[in-house]
């Protein structure tokens, strides 16, 4: 496995970032998943709506919480200036929590969009804690990636996880007929603690750089990089608003059920993207920063990319032929309609998955203009999938359009910021041409055994796709050691 990572993504320091994310991620994922068929069975479908549903708000509010000023930590190169960032983000989010405290008061009744089963608590005091402490985590975690301490975010992770498994099944003994309001109370403990680790270890570490910055400094660097709250901000609400989309259009015209199948399978889908995609994303962001010229960026996207569609082609395939079986056995009965919502958003979450790391182009080549008009797009076009779906009244119909929504525009995004340090459609095409290749003849017993109602045949063709995906990863460690 390191050997193909290292052929696959470069050089040594790049490889033991990698390295140190994805193992954080990995052990997150599986204590997540080895608790999920529990929670799914504590928690109802419609629990897990009512959860989407704040959780969907708290980003929203999440992304302009900081102004984005924290995605610009990892460019000074002078010590001295980061710790000026690093304060201005901090005051931001204060200042950003506070606002949105007022405003949710003054709203009152209105601002139910953060209510779970009518409690005025969440409202008044969770959603406020969670956004704040969302906000801190995230300026913790490129604090943490400025200064290449990736062992800190991969026990943030792992603490994460546990923190919030157990205070979900603890709420879900303690709140019985509350269930929802249990899931938001558990993941609000989770990010807290582990926020308060993160950011107090920043203290303890750099306060010696941190207490000589004054506010001639502060103002200095907000001005400096003003195009992040001008644009990037925007950008990033833009883009939470796409994901966010469903839980809130969905729960309008159907119900609290559908939007919880829904995020379960969604959930299930982006594991292969918080551990790989995300990792990836949050070591190339640095690397690519060092390339000095064009050519050495696009060799980067390349590599990256190429490495990436390998990876994720043959798995994502199979989980969502599978996934109709997977989630009634796993999870319950009640799931199976989300392995059909899976199928839907397989291809979507596929190219979000390869595409998400290069995506930080935008960044490095400070095109941000550029990136919030390919997010309001996105948005657009992913609200219009799920009106008409939701106007036909048709939940499949609706998820369906908003998968092939998000892959159209996700195709869009990643081969507009590609061409801008030379990558041509012909170079991506090879790409395409020679993942499907490669992994197509392991997906054919798989695919044929859709045709077939039986559960024992299509049992016995999963087990073989499964048995093909092994010998899948060893050709591509082969051909990653050059070997083939």
């Amino acid at each position: 496995m390191r050997d193909f990572i290292h052929k696959a993504f470069g050089h040594e320091s790049f490889l033991k970032n990698i390295l140190l994310l994805v193992s954080g991620t990995l052990l997150a994922q599986v204590i997540s998943f080895l608790a999920s068929p529990v929670l799914t069975r504590l928690y109802s479908p419609a629990s897990y709506g009512e959860f989407g549903l704040f959780t969907a708000c708290t980003a929203i509010a999440g992304a302009l919480i900081c102004f984005r000023y924290e995605l610009a930590l990892v460019i000074p190169r002078s010590k001295e200036h980061a710790a000026a960032l690093f304060c201005l983000a901090v005051i931001c989010c204060c200042i950003n929590t506070v606002c949105i405290t007022l405003l949710i008061t003054a709203a009152g009744k209105y601002a139910g969009f953060a209510l779970v089963s009518g409690h005025a608590f969440i409202r008044y005091i969770v959603f406020p804690i969670y956004i704040f402490c969302s906000g801190i985590s995230s300026i913790c975690n490129y604090w943490y990636t400025r200064e290449g301490k990736f062992k800190y975010l991969a026990k943030r992770q792992v603490a994460y996880t546990i923190l919030t498994v157990l205070a979900e099944l603890c709420f879900a003994w303690l709140l019985t007929g509350d269930s929802g309001l249990g899931l938001v109370l558990g993941s609000t403990l989770a990010l807290g603690g582990t926020t308060l680790f993160l950011f107090m270890s920043i203290i303890k570490q750099d306060w010696a750089d941190i207490k000589q910055v004054r506010w001639r400094d502060i103002r200095k660097e907000a001005w400096r990089y003003r195009e992040f709250p001008l644009f990037s901000s925007w950008t990033a609400v833009f883009n939470t608003l796409s994901f966010s989309l469903p839980s809130l259009m969905l729960s309008a015209y159907f119900n609290s059920e559908t939007v919880g199948c829904y995020n379960l399978g969604y959930k299930i889908l982006d594991l292969p993207i918080s551990l790989i995609g995300t990792s990836v994303a949050q070591a190339f962001y640095p690397n690519i920063r060092e390339q000095d010229t064009p050519d050495k960026k696009k060799q980067a996207a390349l590599t990256v990319l190429r490495h990436l569609f390998e990876t994720g082609f043959v798995p994502l395939a199979l989980i969502s032929i599978a996934a109709p079986w997977i989630f009634s056995i796993i999870f319950g009965e009640e799931w199976l309609v989300t392995g059909y919502y899976v199928r839907l958003l397989a291809p979507w979450l596929f190219l979000v998955f390869i595409a998400s790391p290069v995506s930080d182009l935008y960044i490095v080549l400070n095109r941000q203009k550029e990136h919030l008009i390919m997010n309001i797009a996105m948005l657009a076009v992913r609200f219009l999938s799920l009106y008409i779906g939701g106007r036909l009244r048709h939940d499949r119909v609706a998820i369906g359009l908003f998968g092939a929504a998000g892959a159209v525009m996700w195709i869009l995004n990643m081969t507009y910021i590609l061409s801008k340090v030379g990558v041509h459609m012909g170079e991506l095409f090879q790409i395409v041409k020679a993942g499907v290749k490669t992994g197509a003849k392991y997906l054919i017993l798989p695919v044929l055994s859709l045709f077939f109602h039986n559960r024992s045949v299509f049992f016995i063709s999963f087990l073989c796709g499964l048995w093909f995906l092994y010998g899948y990863y060893v050709k591509i460690r082969r051909g990653a050691d050059g070997t083939v």
